[in-house]
């Protein structure tokens, strides 16, 4: 399985996933139920699209490795995930914070009297901002000690600090985000391991045993880029198209709620 593949699956899965956070989580809250449902069966189908989800962030985290392997500027793949961090967290408080005003068309107003609740959630770019920056520094630290006693011990804290400030941050995944990118790192020469480790893991969170697919299809990767080759266009669209989505489904929802 190529990264191309993996690009495709990890985008479709989240996008499935967030429709059902934004937008179906929304018409249970609000107890808009379609015509012709219930509460209960709309409810099995949020839980069922919540854990097709669960397969997105790991390949995104395999992924993350990958591109740090071979990227040809770290500098500009991290200022890339933190330009997009920062463009992607207010639609991201839109799509997926809101607890009330969820269907106001004033949306600026609602984040204005929710800060609260926005603060205690960051998006995603900023969990795989935080785990690169750790990978970078424990390699930084491989060239220069090796493998040895002392690469080991100044890892750690570098680890426990990357951790800390996911947690503090509030981020997507927080701390076991980070800590499922450092294993699928640290572990990368025996991919087997590697993949097994990071769903132990993962699975301290709840519903991530569905993630399982992410980690079988780890396994299966064949190293090729793909279909999607290296053009601006192919790189590009995966960084814009997460806030554009979320942005998306937070005026579905909103339109839903209204019309409902």
């Amino acid at each position: 399985m190529n990264g191309s593949t993996m690009k495709l699956v990890a985008v479709t899965s989240m996008t499935i996933d967030h429709f059902a956070a934004g937008v179906v989580y929304y018409l249970l809250l609000y107890h808009c139920i379609p015509q012709g449902m219930d509460f209960e069966g709309l409810y099995r189908i949020y839980q069922i699209m919540r854990g097709i989800g669960r397969t997105a962030f790991p390949i995104y985290c395999f992924l993350l490795i990958e591109g740090l392997i071979h990227t040809r500027s770290r500098v500009k793949y991290l200022g890339n995930l933190l330009l997009f961090a920062a463009l992607s967290e207010i639609p991201f408080d839109l799509a997926l914070c809101l607890t009330e005003g969820a269907d106001s068309p004033y949306l600026f107003s609602v984040l204005l009297m929710h800060t609260d609740e926005i603060l205690d959630h960051q998006n995603v770019f900023f969990t795989l901002a935080i785990g690169l920056s750790a990978c970078w520094g424990i390699e930084a630290l491989r060239k220069r000690f090796g493998i040895s006693p002392v690469t080991v011990a100044a890892s750690v804290p570098i680890a426990i600090a990357a951790a800390y400030l996911a947690d503090r941050l509030h981020t997507d995944y927080h701390s076991v985000g980070v800590f499922v990118i450092l294993v699928l790192y640290l572990l990368r020469p025996v991919c087997g391991a590697a993949a097994g480790a990071a769903y132990l893991v993962l699975t301290r969170l709840s519903l991530e045993e569905w993630a399982f697919p992410a980690f079988i299809m780890m396994f299966l990767y064949n190293g090729k880029r793909g279909f999607l080759g290296r053009g601006r266009f192919a790189k590009y669209f995966f960084y814009w198209y997460y806030p554009l989505h979320l942005m998306l489904f937070a005026l579905i929802r909103i339109r839903l709620l209204q019309v409902m």
